[in-house]
């Protein structure tokens, strides 16, 4: 797993970007669209390198 892979947490179907890593520890990048107007967010969440599989 590297910085720019594409990622998803064990069991989900959304997938995220891998931001950065130290250690064990990993920042995905998930992008969402919004519902009620045009565009997208982008959300950055921490997770154990464990629970995360390579897509």
């Amino acid at each position: 797993m590297r910085e720019g892979d594409y990622v998803s947490v064990r069991g989900a179907k959304k997938v995220g970007r891998v931001r950065s890593i130290k250690d064990r520890s990993v920042e995905v990048e998930w992008t969402f669209e919004k519902i009620m107007s045009s565009g997208s967010f982008k959300h950055i969440v921490e997770y154990e390198i464990d629970d995360l599989e390579g897509v």
